[in-house]
Parts: C-alpha cells; sequence; structure tokens
C-alpha cells in the first residue's frame, strides 16, 4: 500500500499489507495515520512520516470497512456481523481488546465514516445510514436511504454525511445533527469508456 501527497504527487511512504487481501482502507483526517483491513481479519495502523506500526488488532469477524475517530485516536471496524466494534490506538497489540460493540444494524455493515469527535456514521445492506455516539455505544439518529448503502462519508466539520446505495446513481446528503435529508443528486456519472 502506497500514500501519496496529492499536491506534489510525490510517494510519502509503502506500507507492507496484513497477510490475505485488502478490504478497507481509512486515513485519519489529519493525514498522520492510516489503518488498513485485510481479508485475515486483521487491522494495521501506522503512523505515516515514520512509517511505524503504532497496533495491530485481529478483528473477531470479517472487516469490510473500517475508520480512524475521535481525533484519530480509535479505530473501528465492521463487516457482516452487523456488529460495529471500537479500539484504542495506543493499545499495543498484545493488550488490544473491543472498547465498544455498536449493535442495531439488521444487515451487513458496508461502510463507515469518523471524524474528530466520537461520532462514527454507517451504512448498511439493511439500507439504513446510522449516527453513533462511540462513547456510549448508542444509537443517535437512523435515515432511510432506500436501498442497500455501499459508501458513507462525513464532511469535514462533521455537519453533512453523504451516502451512496449499491447500483444507484447519485447520493443523498444528509444534516448530521437531525438526519433530516437535505439534498439528492442525481445523474449518470459513468466515465466515457473512450476517455
Amino acid at each position: 500500500m502506497r500514500v501519496f501527497d496529492t499536491g506534489s504527487k510525490r510517494e510519502i511512504r509503502t506500507f507492507s499489507l496484513p497477510s490475505g487481501s485488502l478490504t478497507a482502507l481509512s486515513m485519519a483526517s489529519d493525514g498522520n495515520r492510516v489503518a488498513a483491513a485485510s481479508s485475515d481479519k486483521s487491522i494495521r495502523v501506522w503512523g505515516v512520516s515514520d512509517g511505524a506500526l503504532v497496533t495491530e488488532i485481529k478483528a473477531p469477524s470479517d472487516v469490510a470497512a473500517i475508520a480512524l475517530f475521535g481525533a484519530d485516536e480509535q479505530v473501528a471496524a465492521a463487516g457482516s456481523d452487523k456488529v460495529i466494534r471500537t479500539w484504542k490506538i495506543s493499545v499495543p497489540a498484545k493488550d488490544q481488546k473491543v472498547v465498544k460493540e455498536l449493535k442495531g444494524h439488521t444487515g451487513a455493515v458496508s461502510s463507515l465514516a469518523g471524524g474528530d469527535a466520537n461520532t462514527l456514521v454507517s451504512g448498511s445492506a439493511d439500507k439504513t445510514v446510522r449516527t453513533w455516539d462511540a462513547v456510549t455505544g448508542k444509537p443517535l439518529k437512523t435515515m432511510a436511504h432506500g436501498v442497500p448503502v455501499a459508501s458513507v462519508n462525513l464532511s469535514g466539520d462533521a455537519g453533512l454525511i453523504a451516502s451512496l446505495g449499491v447500483k444507484q446513481v447519485g447520493a443523498k446528503l444528509w444534516t448530521a445533527a437531525d438526519g433530516k435529508l437535505v439534498k439528492e443528486i442525481k445523474g449518470d456519472f459513468e466515465l466515457d469508456a473512450k476517455t
């Protein structure tokens, strides 16, 4: 796995991946840490500047989505067992244990997003987007997306959530505070095959 500076297009660092195929990636909001999950259920977190392995976690289930959050001091992971689990990054690999389990989805969790605060956003095959208080483990808001959710993202100021459905042409924007639909963006975003 390689990390690039988007301005100079220069490679900053190369990381060795966990065994198995890569299943999920997350970069810290400040760009200082990167996390990767593998099909062998392992999660690794590295420092970008020095390339040092910060911690390694063995998840109890497959990992389809990960997110760094909480001032980039925690990592969340989820997959087909419908449970979102959180760990503290500062804990050494040998001492890692689940901090919280967030339960409520009725389908596989396909996407996670986090920010500097302790709020997580999840998207699922159960056709919902959810926000969570990662400290208490309690769900905050549930938004009916209408189709299985492929991807979610949180705006830099944590005020908006974007969600994209499986095989959906377009996205939905929601307010994070109250879960209200702000806008539905529709259109054909297919790239011209000649480009």
